[in-house]
């Protein structure tokens, strides 16, 4: 009897300790329920070459179910981080937390004048391109229970959807080179504390010019040639000698 009562309070400890590893990770979200956009109003798809010395504005959008809306569903924080190429941009900084921004238009049109969001740059490394640790929070989430969803303002105007989550800066070095604006480790807080992961598909990336097409290496070309070459060969050999049996 002792020998199965230790094993049951083991079998309890193991639960418990299970439970908490695993609410101490964040949990990945369902493809598709939020999309990340970092080329928004592009009709390109991509931000064309300005000036060096310029500044280039990238406002990033959100896409949000439109049920989460003053539910506990709904989105009360956000975080990315986002790459360029150091030598055609330099980061500078991300800008929210005003009016025409997704959770502070979400405050603001609700009423809840406590829980206007701020927003934090957690590291800015220059000198290779990055912004890392980009987050925006409801303050006092917690207390308040619920979030943003993609709820419509009069005339259909969406929280966010007028100029997304925030805006990215950067200085322009070169007009005519290409960087990716490579947005990563995306992720979204409901009032519950849980943080939830943005997958991958569901982020759009920016590009600043157009992307290059890739060359064909002359090599492998070469190699292709040979090959195509040696099958020719081959072939008509073996037709003259079927000919001649």
């Amino acid at each position: 009897m002792r020998g199965k009562t230790g094993l049951l309070l083991i079998l309890l400890a193991l639960t418990f300790l299970l439970g908490t590893f695993v609410t101490a990770f964040p949990v990945k979200a369902s493809p598709g329920e939020v999309r990340l956009n970092a080329v928004y109003r592009t009709a390109s798809g991509y931000y064309p070459g300005q000036a060096p010395m310029t500044w280039l504005w990238v406002t990033v959008d959100i896409e949000v179910p439109y049920g989460w809306d003053l539910t506990s569903d709904g989105i009360v924080g956000w975080t990315f981080d986002v790459h360029v190429d150091p030598s055609v941009l330099t980061v500078w900084g991300a800008y929210a937390a005003t009016f025409d921004y997704y959770l502070y238009d979400f405050a603001d049109w609700n009423g809840y004048t406590a829980n206007y969001p701020s927003i934090l740059v957690g590291n800015i490394d220059a000198a290779n391109g990055d912004i890392t640790d980009i987050a925006e929070f409801l303050l006092g989430y917690e207390t308040l229970g619920l979030g943003a969803g993609g709820n419509s303002y009069p005339e259909d105007y969406w929280y966010g959807m007028g100029y997304g989550v925030c805006r990215l800066r950067f200085r322009v070095l070169s007009e005519t080179a290409y960087t990716l604006i490579d947005i990563s480790d995306a992720a979204y807080w409901t009032p519950d504390g849980v943080k939830h992961l943005i997958p991958d598909e569901d982020i759009t990336d920016g590009h600043y010019n157009p992307e290059p097409m890739p060359e064909f290496p002359l090599g492998a070309a070469v190699e292709v040639g040979l090959i195509v070459a040696v099958a020719y060969i081959w072939w008509t050999r073996r037709r003259r000698l079927q000919e001649v049996l």
